[in-house]
Parts: structure tokens; sequence; C-alpha cells
């Protein structure tokens, strides 16, 4: 199914903005522990947190309609 694998395309990418955002707050010697760079740091797995919930909808969903389908066929 093309939308489960846009959905868990979409999951991988907010996985891997997770890691990029930790990795930069976890060396706060390399931006100075700047203020602005911690509240960036901050939207950005907000939208890493986003991005997993509105995914994880995508899969529920697609699999609430498969059921529904094989429900109906069954």
């Amino acid at each position: 199914m093309q939308v489960l694998s846009t959905a868990f395309s979409g999951l991988d990418a907010a996985q891997r903005k997770v890691e990029s955002v930790a990795r930069r707050i976890a060396r706060p010697e390399t931006n100075g522990g700047d203020t602005q760079e911690l509240s960036s740091a901050m939207v950005a797995l907000l939208d890493a947190k986003n991005q997993f919930a509105a995914n994880t909808k995508v899969v529920r969903t697609a699999d609430d309609m498969q059921k529904r389908l094989l429900d109906m066929l069954g």
C-alpha cells in the first residue's frame, strides 16, 4: 500500500530529525549553549512530535480501512 510506505517514510524522517536535534543539544560546547539555539531545537522537537503523530494517525487509519474492507469481503 503506497499510503503506508509514505507514512513510514514520514516516521523515518521525524526520527532522523529527533536524532539530529538530540546531537545538537548533547554538544552544547559547539554552540556555546546559546538560548536561541536551544529554542530552535525545542521547536524542531515539537515539529518532529507532530510529524510522528500525523504519520501514526495515517498508519492507524489505513489499518482500520483495510480491516473494514476485509470484513466486507469476508
